[in-house]
């Protein structure tokens, strides 16, 4: 496992506090050293603080120290700052108590009421135009899940301009999604298991000069049936839907789509465009998101 992720439910021994408790983490990660932590604990019993706010009171320690501890103490997943060379945009892992992060979830559990719970588990996250914040959504909400304890495998399927490498500080050309369709590796040999708890990751491989005619293969829906048979959810990343068709054929070939607008950019006869190429295709749209951020 990436030795920069904050992955709790460690214990360290700190005298007088319990496992787990906030000041014994931060002693346990280095924050904090004893005599600190006695500072910490008379300011907060004579304002009837609590740890975190009597620690942040006396300028020992950051939000983000806080955060990993909070973190570690629910055995909850996050990244430290500057893990491998991940992107900043993984605000559930890097900012997990924020308002974007808070936004993810709450789509998460729309999605697991209205879609895992009723056995479609593969979406196709699909934008009406480019910049809509696909990716964005699509690497945020698959590690919102895998933060929930459920196997997630995430996949960059657009084969023109694949972001998921980037986002991950991968190598552009690490095996991935079109080799796979080209039949040149397994399934098992292009799912990266050791970035993040609970998450795989395919990146979208080589890019081949017929994206369009790689993903309408039937190897796809092969290759979907294999990961379902191991993973709790699959999310796919595409591209946008008004410069190719390529996420429409994965669409087709997983039969659930989430669309995602946003704010302020994308127009309404843009939605009403995707949502009725959707429905011709006989795809399922589980919802629409407008993505303010």
């Amino acid at each position: 496992m990436n030795t920069n992720i904050e992955n709790i439910g460690r214990n360290h021994s700190s005298g007088q506090w319990e496992n787990n408790k906030i000041g014994q983490i931060l002693l346990g990660l280095g924050k904090l050293n004893e005599e600190q932590v006695q500072d910490i604990l008379a300011l907060q019993e004579s304002q009837e603080l609590t740890f975190g706010a009597a620690a942040q009171k006396l300028n020992l320690v950051t939000n983000q120290d806080i955060d990993e501890a909070i973190a570690q103490q629910f055995n909850y997943a996050i990244l430290a700052p500057g893990a491998d060379g991940f992107s900043d945009e993984i605000h559930v892992a890097y900012k997990p108590f924020g308002a974007e992060a808070e936004a993810i979830r709450v789509l998460r559990s729309r999605l697991l009421l209205g879609c895992l719970e009723q056995g479609r588990r593969a979406i196709t996250i699909m934008s009406p135009n480019k910049r809509s914040g696909a990716t964005y959504l699509t690497v945020n909400l698959a590690i919102s899940f895998a933060q929930l304890g459920l196997k997630a495998c995430l996949i960059d399927a657009n084969l023109r301009e694949p972001r998921i490498a980037n986002v991950f500080g991968l190598k552009n050309r690490t095996p991935g999604l079109s080799d796979v369709l080209l039949g040149q590796h397994g399934v098992e040999e292009v799912v990266l298991r050791n970035l993040f708890p609970n998450l795989g990751v395919i990146p979208s491989g080589r890019r081949p000069p017929n994206p369009q005619e790689l993903l309408g293969r039937h190897e796809l829906v092969w290759m979907l049936s294999q990961l379902l048979s191991d993973f709790d959810v699959i999310l796919f990343d595409t591209p946008a839907m008004n410069t190719t068709a390529d996420a429409r054929t994965v669409a087709a070939r997983v039969g659930t789509a989430l669309l995602v607008a946003r704010q302020h950019k994308t127009l309404a006869p843009d939605i009403e465009t995707a949502t009725s190429e959707l429905a011709a295709g006989d795809i399922e749209l589980v919802g629409t998101v407008l993505n303010k951020y």
